[in-house]
């Protein structure tokens, strides 16, 4: 995709009509429609994080950034491919996590699967969530290959096959965070789902998961000093 094309896609010129939108607040666009969101309170990572341009598994484009990230999400990301999901699988992992989720999967939680495959289309990738049975809130997403291997080097450090003497990291670790608040970490996307859950709850301001999941790790006052 072309600079010029993405600054079309990411400023336009009209807004979204509310009839546009659906449940999740994301906008449902025709293909050549511009990608324009209301303003929503950006992080201190907002320029570290690309705002690119993603396809997800219902046909959405959407903006990594405003719309994935922005706005108090916690979130949890992480990389695959239908065929690499076959080999080390994770997505069926990660749907276990949904009954820790409770309510607020879709709400103020939200699951992202990003393909690393340009083959797999928005029509294969519903069908992969479908099979995982995915709830309103997780997300498969897919886009252009440069714009993909962008957000996965700056969501993985080691998005080569070999960096500094490291492999590539980015199927076998889940990023989560909350970009309001600025604290982001990183874990096995194999972990225990209850596990995964409750590192979840340690980037939800003053809030629990679920009844017996306390706030742990480390003050945010740490990751801001």
């Amino acid at each position: 995709m072309s600079e010029s094309r993405r600054k079309v896609l990411a400023a336009g010129a009209a807004a979204i009509p509310q009839a546009a939108l659906d449940a999740t607040g994301l906008a449902l666009l025709a293909p050549e429609e511009p990608c324009v969101r209301p303003a929503r309170e950006r992080g201190k990572n907002s320029e570290y994080f690309p705002n690119v341009v993603l396809t997800t598994h219902e046909q959405q484009r959407v903006l990594f950034y405003d719309d994935l990230l922005a706005g108090g999400k916690t979130v949890l990301i992480h990389c695959t491919s239908i065929a690499q999901d076959a080999v080390y699988p994770v997505v069926g992992n990660l749907a276990r996590v949904q009954p820790y989720l409770g309510r607020r999967l879709g709400h103020d939680v939200f699951l992202y699967s990003l393909s690393v495959d340009p083959n797999d289309t928005p029509e294969a990738l519903r069908e992969l969530a479908a099979r995982h049975g995915a709830r309103p809130g997780w997300l498969f997403l897919t886009g252009e290959a440069a714009d993909v291997e962008l957000l996965r080097g700056r969501l993985f450090a080691h998005n080569g096959p070999h960096v500094h003497g490291a492999k590539d990291c980015s199927i076998g670790l889940a990023r989560y965070g909350n970009e309001s608040i600025g604290l982001w970490g990183a874990c096995p996307a194999k972990s225990n789902p209850e596990w995964i859950a409750r590192r979840l709850s340690w980037v939800i301001p003053g809030r629990q998961l679920a009844e017996g999941h306390r706030r742990r790790g480390p003050r945010p006052d740490t990751y801001r000093s």
